[in-house]
């Protein structure tokens, strides 16, 4: 028992000194063998079992499905499932995710690794989902979920290695594992499908005393997060302020893990004396910020929501913000997006939002219509239909 209990512990330690874990089952293996019956016969067993694998006829199956896998992504039509599954289902509520789905589905019957489809499938199908500001985390669910699906659908290579091991008919682990990897893309389609969604409201208060009047500003509202990606702002600025000598940067709100960053790269700019930075504000002299506002900037890297964009559609305020996740589905055609992390784009935008008159009053009129659909009575009706529709399924 306790020569197994420290091959145990060996094993655990080579695995952690990032040795594969072949090896280190072979390293802990040989010598445990050596150990208890003599290092001639460990020898021979190495041997044999080396040579016994290599030639295996049911395990060649295995670097063949492999192979086809990579045949086939290094070709492209990885690529052209993907588009044939969004050609079907595009146009449905998730159609990119249900797409990813499928897709995987159709990768896995080709080379049978659930690893291989994920990989796969990640670099086809993680680019559009972020385009068009699906969130990570539902766009890498999709792709997890799916990937699953090569255990099931023939021709799965578990299924082969555990046929092999328990002696079990292959052809009737594929018959068995057939219907049910179609039935989990039918439940994992019907999941992406009836996701509820409950937005929240958006209503800004009476506006109080404005924190920082003078001279037109652009105004940027939210934590000073990495996420937030302040520092590109601070760029875009710069590029702006030579051209606009009265312009001002203002932002408000608390600190945040990248406070430190923000600050550097203001004492940094030829500008800092433009750069106002107001630290957290309470609700009236936001919305006298935001009313006031030349435009507002988010140059934000990802979000759950995206609310300071539609308060500040709510006031009419023309906004320049990027296709992070959510952002599009929450301010739709009413915003200038950009891409994130691009300072010149940023600064180009937010250029053309305040020298054009014509477009910041576009932006203005379609900000307001699309904030005003974003009521807490919406809110407290979907919840309360949400409730009502898992009461009813209980």
């Amino acid at each position: 028992m306790d020569i197994v209990l420290i091959g145990f512990v060996v094993l655990l330690v080579l695995v952690f000194l990032r040795l594969p874990i072949a090896f280190a089952m072979g390293i802990v293996g040989f010598v445990g063998f050596g150990y208890l019956s003599g290092w001639q016969p460990s020898l021979s067993m190495v041997g044999t079992l080396v040579s016994e694998t290599a030639l295996s006829y049911g395990l060649s199956v295995v670097p063949l499905f492999i192979l086809m896998g990579n045949l086939v992504s290094r070709a492209g039509l990885s690529g052209e499932l993907y588009g044939a599954s969004h050609a079907f289902l595009g146009h449905r509520r998730g159609g990119l995710s249900m797409a990813t789905i499928v897709a995987c589905g159709g990768f896995s019957a080709i080379c049978g690794s659930s690893l291989a489809t994920a990989a796969t499938m990640s670099k086809v199908a993680m680019p559009p989902m972020r385009r068009y500001g699906y969130s990570d985390s539902l766009a890498s669910a999709s792709i997890a979920a799916g990937g699953t699906l090569g255990i099931l659908i023939p021709p799965s290579v578990i299924l082969v290695i555990y046929g092999l091991m328990t002696e079990t008919s292959i052809r009737e682990l594929f018959a068995a594992g057939f219907i049910p990897g179609l039935f989990g893309i039918v439940l994992y389609l019907a999941a992406v499908q009836w996701v509820v969604v409950v937005p929240l409201g958006v209503r800004l208060p009476p506006a109080g005393p404005h924190p920082a009047p003078g001279s037109p500003y652009v105004l940027a509202l939210g934590s000073a997060d990495r996420r937030k990606d302040l520092t590109t702002l601070v760029a875009a600025f710069d590029a702006l302020a030579s051209e606009h000598r009265d312009l001002r940067l203002v932002h408000a709100g608390p600190d945040g893990d990248a406070s430190d960053d923000l600050a550097g790269a203001i004492d940094r700019s030829p500008h800092r004396d433009r750069i106002e930075r107001l630290g957290w504000v309470d609700d009236g002299a936001r919305a006298a910020l935001i009313e006031q506002a030349a435009a507002v900037a988010y140059p934000s890297l990802y979000e759950g929501f995206g609310l300071v964009p539609l308060e500040a559609m709510s006031a009419g305020r023309p906004v320049v913000t990027t296709r992070a996740p959510a952002i599009p589905e929450a301010a739709g055609d009413a915003a200038v997006y950009v891409d994130a992390g691009d300072a010149d784009a940023l600064a180009g935008s937010l250029q053309q939002v305040l020298t054009d008159r014509e477009l910041a009053a576009d932006l203005g009129a379609r900000g307001r219509a699309r904030a005003a659909g974003y009521t807490w009575e919406r809110t407290a009706d979907g919840l309360v239909e949400l409730y009502r529709r898992a009461t009813s399924e209980i």
